[in-house]
């Protein structure tokens, strides 16, 4: 019994500090203050804008902090979703996030939701940017709803203009392949162009019968053309805009031209704008003088 009383008392020691120790730490608790409703105006994020968070964000104002604090991390959830795009070119939509800020800052219950199968891979990934945020000043808690529009309009391009007169020279196919092959990224205006210039000689052809017609010999005028281009770089709806009526008999045939390209694939809609203007020849013809 003597033997065993100093284990006796070692035991009781580590028991007696266990209890003095208390329980472990445990994460902040959530708020116990029934939070008050913010409800914060859409952020639009657009595919390709490397634009910093919104301006004029007044911090003084617990919405302000909030919205600050989210959009400290702007090109972050851009990213989000642009990383859907490559498989998902058409993805846009709405992404509604919501959460609740406690007077520590912390974050909590933070959900989102959208009616667009496209984003819930983005959805998913904003969440892991707000959940560990911090933010700082909020004096009682907030329960925030913050809706992310997620835009994906058509890249807009002016084509510089396709100039036809009888005798022009005919651009090669090798110096297009080679502009093509050296396009990376969206398609550009000069690419486009490029493209458009292999069918040059059919445009010609369009336009030059008609300078074999007594009535229409010196005929000279522009034909205006919107072009769609899908993520495969095919062309879909090719609408006609002005054709000057001196070259309006021209006009389809460009048209069903037009119809036929095939641009690079980007994984990105775009919209031309193709000016293609006719002469008999190469400068403008000259107005005529005026009468005395």
């Amino acid at each position: 019994m003597v033997a065993n009383l100093p284990a006796r008392l070692l035991l009781g020691a580590v028991l007696t500090a266990a209890c003095k120790s208390g329980p472990p730490t445990l994460p902040p608790n959530p708020p116990t203050e029934a939070p008050t409703g913010l409800d914060l105006a859409p952020e639009r994020f657009r595919r390709g804008s490397a634009a910093g968070a919104s301006q004029g964000v007044d911090t003084d104002r617990p919405d302000g902090r909030v919205r600050a604090a989210v959009l400290r991390h702007r090109d972050a959830i851009r990213e989000c979703y642009e990383r859907v795009l490559p498989a998902s070119p058409d993805a846009a939509g709405r992404v509604d996030l919501s959460f609740i800020v406690e007077t520590s800052g912390h974050v909590f219950d933070a959900a989102a939701e959208t009616s667009a199968p496209a984003l819930r891979q983005t959805r998913e990934c904003v969440l892991g940017i707000v959940r560990p945020l911090r933010i700082e000043g909020i004096q009682h808690p907030l329960r925030v709803t913050f809706p992310l529009v997620f835009e994906n309009p058509p890249l807009e391009l002016t084509i510089p203009e396709l100039l036809l007169f009888p005798r022009m020279r005919i651009p090669g196919s090798e110096s297009v392949a080679a502009i093509v092959r050296a396009g990376s990224g969206s398609l550009s205006a000069d690419e486009a162009a490029a493209v458009l210039s292999l069918r040059t000689g059919d445009h010609l052809g369009c336009y030059v019968p008609m300078l074999r017609e007594r009535a229409t010999r010196r005929a000279e005028g522009s034909a205006r053309f919107t072009v769609s281009v899908g993520p495969d770089g095919s062309v879909g709806e090719v609408a006609l805009g002005s054709l000057d009526e001196p070259v309006r008999s021209s006009g389809e045939c460009h048209l069903n031209l037009l119809r036929g390209a095939q641009f690079r694939a980007t994984g990105q809609r775009a919209t031309l704008g193709v000016t293609i203007t006719m002469r008999p020849q190469e400068e403008p013809t000259p107005a005529p003088a005026p009468r005395r």
